[in-house]
Formats: C-alpha cells, structure tokens, sequence
C-alpha cells in the first residue's frame, strides 16, 4: 500500500514537472492562474491541459493568432479610412476580414466592422451574408437591408420636397445624387433599377431644363437613355436605336468641342457592334481637332484611334 502511495506521489511530481517545462516552452498556452488551478488537480488537470492544446493547435485562438493562418488570396482592396478613435485596433477591409483562412478571427473582425461601419461594396456584404457562420450572415443582411431603407427613405422625403418646390435646382441635384448612388450601389437590378434609371431620366430633364448651360446633365441623360435602351430588348435595327443615334448627334452639334457626346456615341457603336461607325466616330474626333486629356486619350487610343507626335 505504502509503495502504491509513493508512486502516485512520485507520478504526480513528474506531471508537475513536465507541465512546467511545457507551459514555460509556450506548448501549453493558457493563463497563469488556470496553469495553477490545472496542476493542483492530480492527474485530470495534466489532461485538461493537454486538452487545451490540442484544442489550440486544431482550431487556433484569438489571444495569439497565427500569422500564417491569415490567407488573403486574389482581393481588390478598396481605400481604408484610418479610425478617429485610436482604440479601434480591428481596422482592416471586410473583403480582407471575409478571405481570413481562421474562423474564429475572421467572425471576430467581420462582426467588429459590421457593427462600427455597416457602409461597404453591396458585394462584400453578400459575400458575408452567404457565409455558414449564421451570426456574421445576419449581421451582413441586416446591414444590406439598413442601407436599403435609407436610399428608399431618403429618395421618398426628395421627393416629397420636388412636389412642394418643382423649381429647387439644388433639390434636384440632390436627387439625382442620391438616385445615382442607389442605382450604382448593386442593392436594386432588373424590373426595380429600371424604375429608378426612369426616375433618374425625370430628374435630369428637369435639371436640363432649370440649368440649360451646364452640359453634364445634357451627357448623363442621354448616356442614361442609352443604358435603358440597352436593357429594354429592342432589336438593334429597331427605331427606337435610330431615334437613339439621332438624338446623339443633336447631342455632338449641341456641344462640338466636347469629347462626351463622342463618347457616348461610341458606347452606342459597341454595343450595335458596329466596327464601321466605331471607326468612323474616330475619324471624327481626329478630324474636328476635339482636345483630348490624358484620360481620354487612353480612351481614344483604346479603341484603335492614332495620336500624331505633333498633337501629344
């Protein structure tokens, strides 16, 4: 019996003694006070701690994360706005976040941005809202359709203010920026951006109408009853593309020096996929002298048009 006693003892001391050495190796990555508490406990505490980590090894932790573990492949990253408050340490992308290969990290700062900033890409947020973890998926959804209400909301008390003063310029331009973003935020597609490009449509004529000089409002119409004619099926040779065409060329006479009208010309050529009037729209560029930055000169030169040497 008394031989028994002794080995127990001696067995305890030597469990001690190796789960010192590993906690002092960094094997066993637990706090002090539960490494204290674990080694009281004969024998279970030693497999508790061997348990941890295991644990550690398989599913990794938020205390001490991997560098290695943070896979980011093939990501676009958009502009990050540095934090006001300098205790916010999770500043990272959400397409970054969303790409971590860890779990357990990538909830952590997906659920931290999602709470703090819910105004990213409409993509990423799918991207979060189509994830297995059930919690970030909410959160993702609930911050689409919060971005949602506030276009609709914002777009409705617009409105509400053109009904009362149809003659606000400022109001319209209101309008028409926050239709714009609604449209080009990916939130709406098919039957319902249809109806806010024909809202935009109404908009613009009205600012044309208030602001007869300012030509930009004279482009974004016309492009945007292109892109609606684009979407609406009808067959290329039909005369709503010709009436289109024509109403691009009072555009070019409205406004000759201007590189836009020829521009918009030319998204109606591509999209005809008609090579000779793509051809000939740069003849007509180089033709009537149209000033070129350097933007559009990439534009130009693109589409297969040639600078002379005199002219760049």
């Amino acid at each position: 019996m008394t031989i028994t006693v002794a080995f127990v003892i001696i067995a305890y001391i030597i469990t001690i003694v190796v789960s010192a050495i590993l906690y002092l190796l960094g094997i066993f990555k637990v706090k002090a006070p539960f490494f204290i508490i674990a080694v009281c406990v004969p024998f279970v505490g030693f497999a508790m701690l061997i348990i941890e980590a295991r644990f550690e090894r398989g599913y990794g932790s938020d205390r001490n994360l991997d560098v290695d573990k943070l896979k980011v492949n093939d990501i676009r990253y958009e502009k990050v706005n540095m934090p006001e408050n300098k205790d916010d340490k999770l500043t990272v992308p959400l397409e970054e976040a969303i790409a971590i290969d860890d779990r357990k990290t990538r909830r952590k700062l997906i659920l931290s941005i999602l709470s703090k900033d819910p105004s990213f890409s409409v993509n990423t947020l799918e991207s979060a809202s189509l994830s297995e973890d059930t919690e970030m998926s909410h959160y993702a959804t609930t911050a689409m359709t919060s971005i949602q209400g506030e276009y609709e909301n914002d777009i409705a008390d617009t409105e509400k203010s053109l009904a009362a003063n149809p003659e606000d310029a400022d109001m319209f331009l209101h309008y028409r920026d926050i239709l714009k973003r609604y449209i080009d935020s990916g939130l709406i597609s098919g039957t319902i951006r249809t109806i806010y490009l024909n809202k935009l449509n109404i908009c613009l004529q009205s600012l044309m109408a208030l602001l007869p000089e300012e030509k930009q409002y004279w482009f974004e119409y016309t492009d945007s009853c292109l892109t609606l004619l684009s979407k609406s099926g009808d067959d290329k040779n039909a005369t709503s593309w010709i009436g289109m065409e024509n109403d691009i060329k009072k555009l070019i006479e409205r406004f000759p020096d201007d590189v836009t009208p020829y521009q918009i010309y030319m998204k109606y050529a591509r999209l005809k996929n008609d090579e000779e009037l793509t051809h000939r729209i740069l003849r007509m560029i180089k033709e009537r002298g149209i000033y070129l930055d350097s933007k559009e000169r990439q534009w130009y030169t693109f589409w297969g048009g040639q600078i002379d040497e005199d002219n760049s």
